[in-house]
């Protein structure tokens, strides 16, 4: 197959792409009436619903959901919704200090169904295949996945002079103000259909998303209106490192991102980051922000990644392990002296086996190990004595002799 063989077909995959993308389009709803159907927020609180029916505003709800599922519906359509206040409180987070307002529970509904419904479909198509945050398909695996398949390839197509330049945008949330991000998430929505009759009820939809979006002057977590707009942010800076580079050299989750290219191409890289930033009122993380050789063991979403004899290795960062290991210690210590049952410790336990399927197959056994060490040496944690093996006493059956058997996919 020649050079024009190849571009013809890449021409007739193109246009393929874009017949679905317009087929896709003519199903989204695009009026109050159609995304607003009793339908779509009655899913939309059995989602809600999901994790949460210990909590009493959720309850109340649930109890009586169609009837006010009903009532939101007319409220929404006949413009007398109003948003309640929100719910503000401080979470630290690994150290960092985050202030999250939530929406109350029946906000959270109606903003489940305008995302879900329109907005999500809307604002997708026009996101690049590596922006993998907050989108259904897609997430943390699917990122690092990305990047290990990128590396791979920017290590074969550039050989030694192959870069790879990490950036990450300081404060993302708290430095993107609400009305940019909002006219940001308005053009991508509403610039295919400019001049046509449906734009009309596209903005009314927006009217309502503005509702959540402007509730400050920044950007606030804990918000899915604005997750979204937090992705679609930073979307014409992705579509300029693709067009200048090509499918499979850049890729971003959410405020940390990474471009591969070559070691003449970096400066250019690095001078279009920052100008992009600066457009868009942003400023980089300068700690997070640098450059590296692919010979050498690289860092993306808390796990490290190298290719030395051409091969991925994937490896779980060890600030991690260490702080799990911290975090074991002190659910030991908490089921020794009977303040949490047992059971927490086998929960832990099965989740941080989830992360540890990151890594590569044959560093999991090792990782395994240093990770559940507190469970072989801390005092009467857990079913056996440290220097007997006889039952200790303030130690339930069930976690008695030491760490559940697992599989491969860490299935306890």
């Amino acid at each position: 197959m020649n050079r024009s063989q190849r571009a013809r077909r890449r021409e007739r995959r193109e246009e393929r792409r874009r017949e679905l993308s317009r087929r896709s389009l003519k199903t989204v709803p695009k009026t109050p009436e159609d995304v607003f159907s009793f339908g779509n927020l009655y899913k939309a609180a059995r989602v809600c619903a999901k994790g949460t029916l210990w909590k009493s505003a959720a309850m109340k709800f649930d109890r009586y959901r169609a009837v006010n599922c009903i009532r939101l519906r007319e409220s929404l359509l006949s413009g007398k919704y109003r948003r309640q206040p929100p719910v503000r409180f401080t979470l630290c987070e690994r150290g960092k200090i985050r202030h999250i307002v939530g929406p109350r529970y029946k906000d959270r509904v109606v903003q489940r169904c305008l995302c879900d419904r329109f907005i999500v479909p809307m604002v997708s198509r026009s996101l690049v295949y590596t922006n993998s945050a907050s989108l259904k398909g897609k997430g943390t695996s699917f990122a690092r996945s990305r990047f290990e398949r990128d590396m791979l390839l920017a290590s074969q197509r550039y050989g030694a002079a192959a870069r790879v330049f990490q950036y990450d945008v300081k404060n993302y949330f708290r430095s993107i103000p609400s009305a940019w991000a909002h006219a940001v998430l308005s053009e991508i929505i509403l610039k295919p259909y400019q001049g046509r009759p449906e734009s009309d009820s596209m903005s009314r939809l927006l009217d309502i998303a503005a509702l959540y979006s402007r509730e400050s002057d920044f950007l606030t977590l804990g918000n899915q209106v604005n997750q979204l707009a937090a992705i679609a942010y930073l979307n014409r800076l992705d579509h300029a490192f693709h067009e200048l580079l090509g499918q499979g050299g850049a890729g971003r989750y959410m405020d940390d991102g990474y471009i591969f290219c070559s070691e003449k191409d970096l400066p250019y890289i690095r001078h279009l980051f920052l100008a992009g930033l600066e457009s868009l009122g942003l400023q980089p993380n300068v700690k997070a922000c640098f450059s590296s050789r692919l010979n050498r063991e690289l860092t993306f979403l808390k796990i490290r990644f190298s290719c030395a004899d051409g091969h991925p290795c994937r490896h779980l960062s060890q600030t991690t392990l260490i702080r799990y290991r911290r975090h074991l210690k002190s659910l030991c210590s908490s089921v020794d002296s009977q303040e949490l049952p047992p059971e927490v410790i086998n929960a832990s336990i099965a989740s941080f086996k989830g992360v540890l399927s990151g890594s590569t197959a044959r560093h999991r056994r090792a990782l395994e190990s240093k990770a559940l060490s507190p469970l072989r040496t801390f005092t009467d944690i857990p079913g056996q004595c440290p220097k007997t093996a006889q039952k200790c006493p303030k130690t339930a059956l069930n976690v008695r002799n030491c760490i559940p058997s697992t599989d491969n996919t860490g299935n306890i």
